[in-house]
């Protein structure tokens, strides 16, 4: 991630209605613009409210009616992305040692079933949640486990935007980060 703006991205709908761009009380809608990297990967470094008619002319140049609806789009999409990321980090919270999936299983003939329930006794919650986080295929380089205070535990990556999720739902740093490459 560079510390270098290429430019912004709107994110989020936001209730301010006043546009911090032109200085006017949006009619429509305003949303918030993040700042983005050039691969427009958004860091939020800065973020500033704008109407949806600013953020059309400033992404689309013109401030036409199906640009500020692909700006509304743009919005829409990204807290669809948000939900599902968070979506995610829920399902990796280890609540007890027993985990039970299903898997997908594909006959020769491309169809597919789900297998029966496939239940693992990990012996500790801490293993569960390990278990867990392996099956997101990330690496557990600079991982570390979080704990919460009714016993439930998650492995996290250490982005800051996941380890704040988990501190929002009462989960503490127990562990130092993994420093050993897998």
């Amino acid at each position: 991630m560079s510390n270098v703006i290429a430019g912004f991205k709107p994110v989020a709908k936001t209730d301010n209605g006043i546009c911090e761009r032109c200085g006017m009380l949006c009619p429509k809608q305003t949303v918030l613009m993040a700042s983005c990297d050039s691969d427009g990967v958004v860091d939020g470094m800065v973020t500033a409210h704008w109407g949806v008619c600013c953020a059309a002319q400033y992404c689309f140049g013109t401030k036409s009616e199906s640009s500020r609806k692909k700006v509304l789009a743009m919005v829409e999409k990204a807290d669809m992305e948000r939900r599902m990321q968070i979506e995610s980090w829920e399902c990796r919270i280890a609540t007890g040692t027993i985990q039970t999936y299903r898997e997908r299983k594909y006959t020769g003939s491309g169809y597919g079933y789900w297998s029966d329930p496939i239940s693992i006794d990990h012996g500790s919650i801490r293993a569960h949640a390990n278990a867990l986080f392996h099956r997101t295929g990330n690496p557990l380089f600079g991982t570390f486990a979080m704990t919460h205070p009714d016993g439930r535990e998650v492995r996290t990556t250490g982005k800051a935007d996941e380890v704040a999720h988990y501190a929002r739902l009462g989960f503490v740093q127990t562990t130092v980060p993994n420093r050993v490459a897998a």
